[in-house]
């Protein structure tokens, strides 16, 4: 795989790398192996990230990754893109609390170790899905709210927040497009 970054950076001339390590368990060492041997065969002034799982709370933690980890990771990237989605939480307000957590926890945890790391937290725009998405709950006008809401909290690292990130850009509608604008955007945009 280091290999693989190393010839789309240096031959196909990306501007970087972003690892989608998908299921990744919290305190996998594999990945922060993967990440410490990318980050070491790239030049430096190539981006790398990686998307990662949610922040949980430790009675949930085993689905998402802990502040510990986070601040693991972090330390050896320069991006991480939390994917907000999937969650299975049935109820409106549980989903933009997440979403608030996901702010606070992971600015705070990314940049610990890594002042330079960046959050982008991508949040949904698609309708249909498993198991675990609700769409009345989990939506993109929910998510940008508790977004929001997280990031006036005091508690947030301003600083390591970089943005948020519609998925899937092809599910995303008109509509969605207008609700991104009014909320995130704001109004006169």
């Amino acid at each position: 795989m280091v290999k693989e970054a190393q010839w789309l950076v240096n031959t196909c001339n990306f501007d970087g790398i972003q690892w989608d390590y998908e299921i990744c368990d919290n305190g996998d060492p594999q990945l922060i192996t993967l990440l410490r041997e990318t980050r070491a065969a790239l030049p430096k002034t190539k981006l790398l990230s990686v998307a990662t799982p949610m922040w949980l709370p430790a009675p949930l933690g085993h689905w998402g990754w802990s502040d510990a980890y986070f601040a693991q990771v972090g330390a050896t990237c320069d991006q991480m893109t939390v994917m907000c989605y999937d969650s299975a939480l049935y109820l409106p307000r549980s989903y933009v609390w997440l979403m608030r957590q996901q702010v606070i926890h992971v600015t705070q945890a990314g940049v610990r170790n890594n002042p330079r790391c960046r959050i982008l937290l991508g949040v949904p725009t698609y309708r249909r899905g498993g198991l675990s998405h609700h769409y009345h709950a989990e939506n993109l006008y929910l998510a940008l709210k508790g977004v929001r809401e997280g990031i006036i909290n005091a508690s947030t690292n301003k600083s390591g927040f970089a943005g948020v990130a519609p998925f899937a850009d092809y599910t995303t509608t008109p509509a969605d497009w207008k609700i991104y604008r009014q909320l995130w955007l704001g109004p006169n945009d």
